[in-house]
């Protein structure tokens, strides 16, 4: 009748052996039991930007992300990519640790555009004289 006995290490990632003896032939075999964090993602708030202009993602909690869409941004496969959408965009964050778990997460970046300032045309006055500007403002929806 074989005799068989395991032995742990007491770290958080253990190596567990097992040990199989029968009269006098010995045999072992070992694997690796590898603990992953629980995902805990956070994300930055929604932001508002000028037409333009970029601002950074920020997201944590994980080993590996994924961004959708991934227009607009530097990289799509990163924790803080730089995001420069031309119009406003709702971005989707996949947080993962490696295992079987993972969690999603919004941001909407918000995208202004830039008015349009008009002074008017060129004006000359006499020294003295006083004169009304026309100056406008156009803001593009």
């Amino acid at each position: 009748m074989p005799v068989v006995s395991y032995t742990a290490d007491n770290s958080k990632d253990g190596v567990y052996t097992v040990r199989v003896t029968t009269q006098s032939c010995v045999s072992t075999a070992s694997t690796t039991v590898s603990v992953l964090p629980k995902v805990s993602s956070a994300i930055s708030n929604d932001i508002t930007i000028c037409e333009g202009s970029t601002t950074q993602l920020v997201a944590s909690g994980g080993i590996y992300y994924k961004w959708t869409p991934s227009v607009g941004l530097n990289h799509d496969d990163i924790a803080n990519p730089i995001a420069r959408p031309l119009t406003t965009t709702t971005y989707h964050v996949r947080v993962d640790n490696g295992g079987c778990f993972d969690e999603s997460k919004l941001v909407t970046v918000n995208v202004l555009k830039i008015p349009v300032a008009n002074a008017g045309a060129d004006i000359i006055i006499q020294e003295g004289e006083t004169v009304k500007l026309n100056g406008t403002a156009v803001v593009i929806m």
